[in-house]
């Protein structure tokens, strides 16, 4: 099975809206891609639907040459967007090699969290 990595990811075929859309969540890759420029901005439900369907082609193309290990470290304070994300890719991907691992301290968490 081949491997796919941050480095080597125009192997995997992925669009340049795919990868302007995971560099908007990791930005410190940017260095890596300096020929990508951000995607059109459109109304905030039309953006989101487009990240979160690209996030999914994104690890499904990954998840094709090799599968992906995706760490979503402080989990506890994890927004209602990245929660919304993370249902999105798991329910889209549920049969694909994805592992997500998404750690979680026990804190005292304040009624705006949503991992109550």
């Amino acid at each position: 099975m081949g491997s796919c990595t941050v480095d080597s990811i125009t192997c995997c075929d992925l669009q340049q809206e795919v990868i302007a859309d995971v560099l908007s969540l990791a930005p410190e890759l940017k260095t890596q891609f300096p020929d990508i420029s951000g995607n059109q901005d459109f109304d905030p439900q039309a953006e989101r639907q487009r990240l979160f369907e690209n996030i999914v082609i994104f690890f499904s193309t990954l998840s094709d040459h090799a599968p992906p290990l995706l760490i979503l470290e402080g989990a506890h304070w994890a927004d209602s967007g990245t929660l919304s994300l993370m249902t999105h890719l798991v329910r889209n991907t549920r049969h694909k090699q994805l592992m997500i691992v998404a750690p979680y301290h026990k804190v005292e968490l304040d009624e705006v969290r949503p991992l109550q």
